[in-house]
């Protein structure tokens, strides 16, 4: 028999056991700490010996390997938790997925298609946190890829969009994966940014969408996007998590005292501004997406599209 937990220890962490390729639970952190979104899935963990009395493999998901290590021994503290818990009565591997978050991305979609080959388009806020030599060694975050896809499970990378912080212009650093290397936040940061400063928090995508519709067209906003990428004289990402709008750039548009006027607040009184800016990066992200879409159908030329979004809603 084989025995297999998978977790997932980020933002709304979860935990998976399946027996024999059966998955007998899968298991969102919050549903047992009661805290919205929590990570570190410690009580999953703990969960799976309700229904099993040893495993063979902990996968340890997530964007990047650091991670907290348990006093005194120094172990990863997941492997350390299940060593714990097992109380040191059997062996298990450990696995760590953690360079091909939008690749999961895409898995996850392909696999429960039904399609024998598609198009994956994925659109993230950081994705994997990816080390390079260039760029005085800053580390590169996945914002956007495109996938050719094909049973039994076989990913070709056609495109990727990868950014950092740092000021590097643009840069085509793998012709034949289509790979660019810019200073431009991907659609989600720009996303994030606006729900902060709407009053939500980064992650509350929804809530964002639920104001656009009061918004309208507003010619003295700046561009969201400019020159096929997000203005980045407009959002200040905050690698991985979040994002902001430059407040002091734009004096008499946007102000710090009017993001945090409603954060908090069960019902909010939203400006004009504020709704009209959701209006905006609601109508942008759209209007992005679809180019990201086109791209994926002229390069791959496939009929069947999967797409991937985290966060951002359309």
């Amino acid at each position: 028999m084989s025995i297999i937990v998978s977790c997932n220890r980020g933002h709304n962490a979860s935990t998976t056991l399946l027996v024999d390729g059966e998955v007998i639970f899968y298991l969102e952190e919050e549903r047992l700490t009661r805290f919205k979104r929590d990570g570190t899935p410690l009580m999953g963990l703990a969960k799976v010996f309700d229904f099993v009395d040893y495993i063979d493999e902990l996968v340890i998901c997530h964007t990047h390997r650091e991670g907290p290590q348990s006093d005194w021994t120094g172990e990863d503290i997941y492997k350390s938790w299940i060593r714990k818990l097992s109380r040191g009565k059997f062996e298990f591997n450990v696995t760590c997925i953690d360079t091909i978050h939008h690749q999961m991305h895409a898995a996850c979609g392909f696999v429960h298609s039904g399609f024998d080959t598609a198009a994956c388009v994925i659109a993230d806020g950081a994705g994997s946190f990816l080390q390079s030599d260039a760029y005085d060694g800053c580390t590169l975050f996945e914002f956007e890829t495109i996938f050719k896809a094909k049973k039994p499970l076989t990913f070709e990378q056609v495109y990727k969009h990868l950014g950092t912080d740092k000021s590097v212009g643009f840069n085509l650093v793998d012709e034949d994966t289509g790979t660019y290397v810019t200073e431009h936040p991907g659609i989600v940061k720009a996303y994030e940014a606006v729900t902060r400063y709407c009053g939500f928090q980064s992650i509350d995508a929804g809530k964002l969408m639920g104001l656009s519709p009061y918004g309208k067209p507003n010619p003295k906003l700046p561009p969201i996007i400019r020159d096929g990428f997000v203005n980045r004289d407009l959002f200040m990402p905050n690698y991985p998590n979040g994002a902001y709008i430059i407040c002091d750039r734009y004096p008499g548009m946007f102000s710090v005292d009017e993001e945090s006027s409603q954060r908090g607040k069960q019902k909010g009184e939203y400006s004009e501004n504020q709704k009209d800016l959701a209006y905006a990066i609601q109508e942008a992200s759209e209007i992005y997406i679809g180019d990201l879409i086109q791209k994926a159908v002229d390069i791959t030329r496939k009929k069947k599209l999967l797409l991937l979004f985290s966060l951002l809603l359309l």
